[in-house]
């Protein structure tokens, strides 16, 4: 093979190991550069919530109970 092919298989290996790795982040709803912040609040009512159940803001999934 020549040293030409070899740069082009690396940077195409490359460029699908970074597309998985965004693909893998963007279906986990993850975001490598958040912070995590974690609340703890009590309630005297909880409306029927229980636990693991979602936290939305204006339709937006922001965590679990």
């Amino acid at each position: 093979m020549s040293r030409k092919t070899e740069i082009e298989v690396g940077i195409t290996v490359l460029v699908a190991i970074v597309i998985l790795i965004m693909g893998v982040t963007w279906l986990k709803e993850l975001s490598i550069a958040s912070k995590v912040r974690i609340w703890t609040v009590t309630f005297p009512q909880s409306g029927g919530l229980a636990a693991s159940d979602e936290v939305r803001v204006n339709g937006i999934r922001k965590g679990t109970v």
